[in-house]
């Protein structure tokens, strides 16, 4: 009796599932598409289109889930078949649209937003991807103008003024694209990539307090990237605020262990600059485990170990000789050989080393030091000389040292 019961029980459902009609599977799709399951999903799909291969919306919407499950090309080719089976259909061009771009193949994707335009010109969101397609292509009058009538349609959407600041950013057009990502701020407080984007344009108008502002704030709405803070310290060293940026670079390094040599010379030369001598050339010298060709880190390393006393002279010596190995046409490498020999109390190697450095480009450290070695050597014709053109130079050590040293000669 329980036998016949279950096989009647399987016939209604099966019935039930037949009378069926595609829509309905189709609603249970994009419910189960909705919730991110989309493996799911599919397969309501596949029923509907078993029921109706006609059905193009299920073949859109398909093509919605594989897309999001990464198989862009089974994607693709759900959504050409329901463009095949209805050529008025907006969203399959809008997703197509996407695939296309997805591949680089932007002249197929703007021909499909294109279409969606033409079926539908208030669609906004296809002249926002069509116009940031026109600007990857460098039609700028053609994409400012999709982005401006993206604006008239829809004044109140971040993203499109966040997007037409981007172009303006590009462009180099400043003033222009704060203003932009301010509007989309302005609707969304908490539009991080705003902010972000808002604080590069600030810094490169040396608005630098504002720019801090903007990546404090990224800061807090929990952006947590090397660029962010490298930003952030570079603004504070723009504004004057060497520690505020050493909290920033101590992060990195210190925290997220960055790899960056970029990060870790700049550093390097903060401590550099508050004498930490041997802190400035543990930077250097992570720098250089990760690149050996990095010329300016040996130069620095070697301007590390003179702070260190004489102990370490040697060890700037080599630095400045691999430096100058590495590009002989280096003005700091042979400038630091140079000031390396003078500290160690070798005063021809010092005035060789030096006269390179004054060759290559001449500096007023470059002329005074070489003076001073002069002195040493006991030649006060090249000791003034060096001192005359150092002061002129603008060197007040120079003048104060040729008032002493060199009148009546």
């Amino acid at each position: 009796m329980h036998f016949f019961k279950a096989i009647i029980l399987f016939s209604l459902i099966v019935n039930f599932l037949i009378a069926q009609p595609a829509y309905k599977f189709n609603e249970q799709g994009v419910d189960k598409m909705n919730k991110a399951n989309y493996i799911e999903g599919i397969k309501d799909f596949d029923k509907a289109i078993a029921k109706d291969q006609n059905e193009f919306e299920s073949y859109t919407d398909r093509g919605r889930c594989q897309y999001a499950l990464g198989k862009k090309d089974l994607a693709f080719a759900d959504y050409s078949q329901a463009i095949k089976l209805n050529p008025d259909y907006q969203q399959a061009y809008y997703f197509r649209g996407i695939v296309y771009s997805d591949m680089n193949k932007d002249r197929e994707a703007i021909a499909d937003f294109s279409k969606i335009i033409q079926l539908q010109p208030a669609f906004t969101d296809a002249y926002v991807k069509r116009g940031m397609l026109y600007f990857k292509s460098a039609q700028n009058d053609l994409a400012l103008k999709d982005l401006n009538k993206g604006i008239e349609q829809s004044s109140r959407d971040a993203k499109i003024f966040a997007a037409r600041g981007s172009i303006y950013k590009a462009l180099n057009k400043n003033e222009e694209a704060a203003n932009d990502y301010s509007q989309a701020i302005n609707i969304d407080a908490n539009y991080l990539d705003a902010y972000y984007k808002r604080g590069l344009v600030l810094a490169r108008l040396k608005k630098y307090a504002q720019a801090v502002a903007d990546f404090t704030k990224c800061v807090e709405l929990k952006m947590n990237t090397e660029d962010l803070f490298f930003q952030r310290a570079a603004s504070n060293l723009a504004l004057g605020k060497p520690e505020e940026a050493l909290k920033d670079f101590n992060t990195l390094i210190d925290v997220m262990k960055t790899k960056n040599t970029t990060i870790l010379n700049s550093r390097g030369l903060l401590l550099l600059q508050k004498s930490d001598g041997a802190g400035a050339a543990k930077d250097f010298s992570k720098t250089l485990i990760i690149d050996k060709t990095d010329f300016f880190a040996y130069c620095q390393r070697g301007n590390a170990y003179l702070k260190q006393g004489k102990t370490k002279y040697p060890l700037a010596v080599n630095d400045f000789n691999k430096a100058i190995e590495l590009k002989s046409d280096n003005v700091d490498g042979h400038f630091g050989l140079g000031n390396a020999y003078f500290e160690s109390g070798k005063y021809e190697k010092a005035v060789e080393s030096l006269s390179k450095a004054i060759k290559l480009k001449p500096s007023a450290n470059a002329h005074y030091i070489r003076g001073k070695c002069n002195f040493k050597l006991n030649n006060k014709k090249g000791m003034c000389d060096d001192f005359s053109v150092a002061e002129s130079m603008g060197s007040k050590d120079a003048k104060k040292d040729a008032l002493l040293m060199c009148n009546g000669r």
